[in-house]
C-alpha cells in the first residue's frame, strides 16, 4: 500500500468513524486493536500506520462494510486526491484567462466522458426494455393470477422531468454542446451534464469577458478610476473562477463514482437483453405451442412453467432495480457521508441484480 493510498484509507476510515459516531478509541477496540487502540486509530486516520489483513477486516467490519468495499473506497479516494492536486498545482500563478480554459478544457473533458458512458447505458437499458421487459409483461397480462412486474422507470416520464429541471436552472446556464455524433443529448444525458453545464456558468453568467483597459487616453479617463475598476472586475472574475474550481472539485467524487457504475449497469442490462430475452422468447414458443395465444391461469401451468415464471419475474425486478439506482444524485451530491452512502446503495443493487439474473438464465 502506497503512501497516497495510507492518507486516503485514512480518510475513508475518519469519514466512515464520523458518520457512525464512533471514538477512534471505540473502532479501534472494535475492530480488534488492543492497548493503544485510539492511538492506532489516530495514526491510520493520518497516513502513519498500514494496517494488515486482519486489522483490515475487523475495521471493515465495524464500519459496516467489507474488506473490499473498504478497499474500493480507499481507491477512490486516491483517484479523489491525485485530481485534486493535479488541479491545485496546475493553477500556480496562472492567469485568469489560463485558469479558464483550463476550467473549460476540463468541463469538455468530463461532458464527453458522460455522452459517452450514458450512450452505452441507454442503448442497453433500451434493448434490454424491447427484447425482455415489454415481452414479459405482455406475457404476464395474459396469465390470471400470476404476479405483475411493476414496470414504472419505463412508463416516467423521464425526459419532460429533466428537460424542465435543465430549462429552470438559474444564471441563464448554456446548453452543453452537442457531442460529436450529431445526436442531440438523450434524458440521461441531460441529467448527467446538468451539473456539469452549471461550471460554464459559473465562470461568467455563460460569457467570459476578462477586463480591458478601452484604447482612450489614461489622462482623459484617470488612471486611478481604471485601475479601481479594473481591480473591481478581477476580483469578481476571481471569485467567479473559484466558484467553478470549487463545484468542479466537489462534483469529481460522484464523477469518479459513475465511471464505474454507469459500465457495470450497461453490462447488467446487455446480459439481460440477449440471455434473458432469448430465453423468454423459448418459453414463450412452447407456452403458444401447447395452449395458443389465448388467456392462462396461473392454476392451468405446471410446475415447472411456474418456476420459469418466478425466474424470468426475478430478473425484470432485477432489471427494474438497476434502472432505480439514482445517477443523477450520483453526480450532484456534495456530503461525502451522503454520496458514500449513495455509492454503497447502488453496488449493492447492481450486485444484487447481476447475480439474480446470472442465477436464472
Amino acid at each position: 500500500m502506497t503512501q497516497n493510498r495510507m492518507e486516503a484509507l485514512g480518510q475513508v476510515v475518519r469519514e466512515l468513524r464520523t458518520a457512525k459516531k464512533l471514538t477512534q478509541d471505540e473502532l479501534g477496540t472494535k475492530a480488534g486493536y488492543r492497548s493503544g487502540a485510539g492511538v492506532s486509530i489516530s495514526r491510520l486516520e493520518n497516513g502513519q500506520l498500514k494496517p494488515g489483513a486482519e486489522r483490515l477486516h475487523g475495521l471493515a467490519e465495524a464500519l459496516g462494510l467489507t474488506p473490499e468495499e473498504l478497499e474500493a473506497r480507499a481507491f477512490r479516494q486516491t483517484a479523489i486526491n491525485s485530481e485534486t492536486a493535479t488541479a491545485t498545482e496546475s493553477r500556480g500563478a496562472e492567469g485568469a484567462k489560463e485558469r479558464y480554459r483550463r476550467i473549460e478544457r476540463e468541463v469538455d473533458r468530463r461532458k464527453n466522458d458522460l455522452i459517452s458512458l450514458s450512450d452505452g447505458y441507454n442503448e442497453a437499458r433500451d434493448r434490454a426494455r424491447d427484447e425482455f421487459l415489454q415481452k414479459f409483461i405482455e406475457i404476464a397480462e395474459r396469465i390470471e393470477g400470476a404476479r405483475q412486474p411493476d414496470p414504472g422507470p419505463f412508463h416516467d416520464d423521464a425526459a419532460g422531468d429533466v428537460s424542465s429541471q435543465f430549462d429552470a436552472t438559474k444564471e441563464s446556464v448554456p446548453l452543453p454542446p452537442a457531442s460529436s455524433t450529431g445526436k442531440e443529448a438523450s434524458d440521461l444525458q441531460l441529467a448527467l451534464l446538468r451539473r456539469v453545464a452549471g461550471l460554464a456558468a459559473a465562470g461568467a453568467g455563460g460569457a467570459m469577458v476578462l477586463p480591458i483597459i478601452a484604447a482612450a487616453p489614461l489622462a482623459a479617463i484617470g488612471f486611478i478610476e481604471i485601475a479601481k475598476r479594473n481591480r473591481k472586475r478581477q476580483q469578481e472574475l476571481d471569485a467567479k473562477l473559484e466558484r467553478a474550481e470549487a463545484e468542479f472539485e466537489a462534483t469529481t467524487p460522484g464523477f469518479i463514482a459513475l465511471q464505474n457504475i454507469l459500465p457495470r449497469a450497461t453490462e447488467t442490462l446487455d446480459y439481460i437483453a440477449v440471455h434473458a430475452g432469448h430465453a423468454l422468447d423459448r418459453w414463450n414458443n412452447q407456452i403458444r405451442t401447447q395452449v395458443g395465444s389465448g388467456l392462462l391461469t396461473w392454476e392451468s401451468l405446471s410446475q415447472s412453467n411456474r418456476q420459469l415464471y418466478q425466474d424470468f419475474f426475478e430478473i425484470a425486478s432485477a432489471q427494474i432495480t438497476v434502472l432505480t439506482i439514482d445517477v443523477q444524485r450520483l453526480l450532484t451530491t456534495y456530503d461525502s457521508a451522503d454520496l458514500n452512502q449513495l455509492i454503497k446503495q447502488a453496488d449493492k443493487a447492481l450486485t444484487q441484480s447481476q447475480d439474480a439474473v446470472k442465477a436464472r438464465v
